[in-house]
């Protein structure tokens, strides 16, 4: 159990930090991504320290595209294989993540073919935290998923 004296000893440690300035972090932009960040000046990832953070990649269907299992599965498989591009033009890889974050729009239509092509990319222990948010809307109606990671380079 922490005593007051322990408790404020380690919160006046963590006072002395020197916290990150704006800039103080790098930008990595696939080749296939550089027209999403000119246009939306935002970065498909970013290093800060140890870790990577990376934007969220996203799967959609047509308007002509059936709603089918075999459709799903093929464009959330190409998110996942997106997301493995972003990590490795920062010098990650699925192994380094910590964090999963995924937004559904009509959730039950397709959670279980996330969680069967997360296993193709998700494959080493430990495993990273994965939550699972079901959402109204996403940035365009074709869009049904959009997966957000977090990956850790230190030692």
């Amino acid at each position: 159990m922490i005593n007051r004296l322990t408790a404020a000893a380690a919160f006046a440690s963590m006072a002395c930090v020197p916290a990150a300035r704006a800039g103080d972090f790098e930008m990595f932009v696939p080749e296939i991504f550089q027209g999403f960040a000119d246009t939306y000046r935002a970065a498909p990832a970013v290093r800060a320290g140890d870790f990577v953070h990376i934007s969220g990649v996203v799967a959609g269907l047509g308007e002509d595209q059936a709603r089918t299992s075999e459709t799903y599965e093929a464009a959330i498989r190409d998110a996942f294989a997106r997301v493995e591009e972003v990590l490795g033009s920062a010098g990650a890889s699925w192994s380094d993540v910590i964090e999963v974050t995924t937004f559904h729009v009509g959730m039950r239509d397709h959670q279980e073919i996330v969680a069967e092509v997360r296993k193709e990319f998700v494959t080493d222990k430990p495993y990273p935290t994965w939550t699972a948010i079901g959402v109204e809307k996403l940035w365009s109606d074709h869009l049904f998923l959009e997966i957000r990671v977090i990956a850790y380079l230190g030692d």
